[in-house]
């Protein structure tokens, strides 16, 4: 499944580039930082309304970290080497 949206997704890229010239930017580090401080609050705040809330946010961020700290070994060096691949062609 992740393999076809990436499909997809790189086509529409192409299209909305090509056919409608739209400008693909990415947010800026301070508009991210914001986001993510922000979001972080609101998540924290629905965490404490109840010991369920709580329970499901902290099993939410185990298991959120365990992918953070997989994806920094598996998916980001592969990417980073892919690209370099792309570079040389």
């Amino acid at each position: 499944m992740f393999a076809e949206f990436n499909a997809r997704n790189a086509i529409a890229l192409r299209e909305m580039r090509s056919k409608y010239k739209v400008d693909i930017r990415p947010f800026s580090d301070d508009i991210l930082n914001q986001a993510a401080a922000e979001s972080a609050k609101a998540v924290r705040a629905v965490a404490e309304r109840d010991d369920l809330s709580k329970r499901v946010y902290e099993s939410y961020q185990a298991a959120f970290e365990a992918t953070v700290n997989w994806s920094k070994v598996s998916s980001e060096p592969y990417a980073r080497a892919r690209r370099r691949m792309v570079e040389q062609l």
